[in-house]
């Protein structure tokens, strides 16, 4: 009975072990879209576990591979009992125009996300654009 808990005890360690190293990752996480406060713009949102210096999102036309609009974020430091401290970033997406589909990808210092799209439209009856992703 021992020797087969102490192999399930180091097997539980090691999950353990590969959780808190998958909770470390510096790179950009729960990447999500929002609208803009102003006609034309999408707002990107993402939290971080450790600091940055380099935090924004490139965008372009869906499909042409061409990324080359860019809007730099804003950090908020967040300080979680337990957990240690996270960041959220908050970037502005402009020149959006309507029924125009886009990717989009988040960089933080030498860590990307993957690539994401969407589909610029607006609301019905309303100046404000909405994001499907």
């Amino acid at each position: 009975m021992c020797r087969v808990m102490s192999v399930l005890c180091v097997a539980i360690a090691g999950i353990v072990v590969a959780q808190a190293k998958r909770t470390s990752f510096p790179g950009p996480e729960q990447v999500h879209l929002m609208y803009g406060m102003e006609a034309n713009t999408v707002t990107v949102s993402w939290a971080t576990t450790g600091k940055s210096a380099n935090h924004t999102v490139t965008y372009g036309a869906a499909g042409s591979g061409n990324l080359s609009a860019v809007a730099v974020g804003d950090t908020r430091e967040l300080a979680i009992p337990g957990s240690g401290s996270r960041s959220t970033h908050v970037a502005t997406l402009t020149g959006i125009e309507e029924g125009a589909s886009y990717d989009y990808q988040v960089h933080q210092d030498s860590t990307d996300s993957n690539v994401f799209s969407f589909t610029y439209r607006k609301q019905h009856g309303s100046e404000i654009g909405r994001a499907h992703v």
